[in-house]
């Protein structure tokens, strides 16, 4: 399974705390806002391995 995906399921967690405990609400914002970032570097890291692999 690609990191990518990884983070995308860390994310759709953090809105699935925020739904369900609101007292989380500012952690899973800072939770996503981290989530967020990391995943545009490793979106490029996959695409620069896959693109020397071929």
């Amino acid at each position: 399974m690609p990191l990518t995906f990884i983070y995308l399921i860390g994310i759709a967690i953090c809105a699935v705390l925020a739904f369900i405990a609101p007292h989380y609400r500012n952690l899973a914002f800072v939770m996503t806002a981290i989530f967020s970032i990391q995943i545009i570097a490793v979106g490029l890291l996959e695409a620069y391995r896959e693109s020397r692999l071929r």
